[in-house]
């Protein structure tokens, strides 16, 4: 998850946002530093899926994922894949991302956590990644700061996130299920688990609005936009019911780093 991003002036965005190493053609073969990480080039994590770094040998064979395929649900519940395939057959496996954008959209939303003291939780910055079943989305409070560059240092991070991941591909329009932590056996198709999380705490859903719709998604990375999403949570956190869109952060993929 530490995909690191070096700073461009936007002004149409009207600030500063940073981006990391790969982001812009040949990025990956010019020899330089461009995030200023230390990292040059195909090592470096925002590198890691560019067609410049992907070994051709090890590519030769792969097949484009079926949209539809990756999230029958229903395989093994105590695997959690999400898929009624083998594993080894899992389109999540094939599941490649091309396109990388980055919208200040992205860290202007308004997810409000109404937590059990009275206080509240303001969830501005939303980012998605590829997880191992499917999208993971996370959403913190940015606090001026890039959202993804966060994400990947998630250590020095200290407020509240809220986290989903999703098991199965999901298509633009559908309704996902959540899932409680013992609810049981998932449901057939795409079906998801959340959570918040703070320094030294963590609650799952339990109840309020036990879905949400995924008005757009792509596999090749980009925007996702969320609506109708608005759980409660085991130890009386409450998620005001809207929505929020999603930036792509390659960042989210070292499992070594970011919100575990």
């Amino acid at each position: 998850m530490d995909s690191l991003r070096i700073v461009a002036a936007l002004g149409l965005l009207g600030g500063c946002i940073q981006w990391h190493e790969g982001m812009r053609a040949g990025e990956c073969l010019d020899g330089e530093d461009n995030d200023g990480n230390d990292i040059v080039d195909c090592a470096d994590p925002g590198c890691v899926r560019s067609p410049d770094c992907v070994d051709p040998d090890a590519a030769e064979g792969t097949t484009e994922p079926d949209p539809t395929g990756g999230g029958s649900g229903t395989g093994d519940a105590g695997g959690g894949s999400g898929s009624g395939t083998d594993a080894g057959d899992d389109p999540i496996d094939d599941w490649e991302i091309t396109e990388d954008v980055w919208d200040d959209a992205c860290n202007r939303n308004a997810v409000v956590l109404t937590l059990p003291d009275g206080g509240e939780a303001v969830l501005d910055g939303w980012v998605w990644f590829r997880g191992d079943f499917g999208p993971e989305l996370i959403g913190i409070t940015h606090g001026g700061r890039d959202t993804c560059l966060q994400v990947g240092n998630f250590a020095d991070y200290e407020g509240y996130n809220n986290r989903i991941v999703m098991y199965g591909l999901p298509e633009s329009g559908e309704t996902v299920p959540l899932v409680l932590e013992d609810g049981g056996s998932p449901p057939e198709g795409t079906w998801a688990e959340a959570d918040v999380a703070t320094v030294g705490h963590s609650t799952e859903a339990s109840g309020g609005t036990l879905e949400f719709t995924v008005e757009t998604f792509s596999m090749s990375g980009g925007l996702m936009t969320i609506s109708g999403f608005g759980p409660t949570y085991t130890d009386g956190t409450v998620g005001t019911l809207g929505g929020f869109t999603a930036c792509y952060c390659p960042s989210g993929e070292d499992p070594d780093a970011g919100p575990q």
